[in-house]
C-alpha cells in the first residue's frame, strides 16, 4: 500500500485520485504537520473534502487560526472547514481585518 509521500512525491506530481480514498485520519495528520512541504499538506486538505475525521477537527481548526502557519494551508483548511460553527467567532473577530497571510483576507470574507 502506498503512503502519502509516495502519492505526493513532489509539487505537480500528486495522485489526487488515490489520495481521495486514502485514510482520512492520516491525511489530516499530514495536513497539520508543519514539517511537511506546503504542497503536500494542501493536497491532503483537498483529499479530505467531505470526510474530515471528527477526532482531528480541533487540530485542523487550530491550524486555520495559527497566523504563523502557511497562508495557503490556512486558506485551504478554511475552505474545508467553512461549515464549522466553531469558526464563526474567530472569523468575526476584529483581528481578522488585519489578517496579512496571502489570500486569507479574501478567504475570511
Amino acid at each position: 500500500m502506498p503512503n502519502i509521500k509516495t502519492l505526493t512525491p513532489e509539487a505537480g506530481r500528486i495522485d489526487a485520485d488515490r489520495l481521495r480514498v486514502y485514510d482520512a485520519d492520516r491525511l489530516a495528520r499530514c495536513a497539520v504537520d508543519p514539517a511537511q512541504p506546503w504542497w503536500r499538506r494542501k493536497a491532503c486538505v483537498e483529499a479530505l473534502t467531505g470526510r474530515v475525521p471528527q477526532a482531528r477537527v480541533g487540530e485542523l481548526l487550530a491550524c486555520v487560526r495559527d497566523t504563523e502557519d502557511n497562508g495557503t494551508i490556512r486558506k485551504a483548511l478554511l475552505g474545508l472547514l467553512s461549515d464549522r460553527a466553531e469558526l464563526l467567532p474567530w472569523l468575526r473577530h476584529e483581528d481578522r481585518r488585519r489578517e496579512e497571510a496571502y489570500g486569507m483576507p479574501e478567504a475570511v470574507l
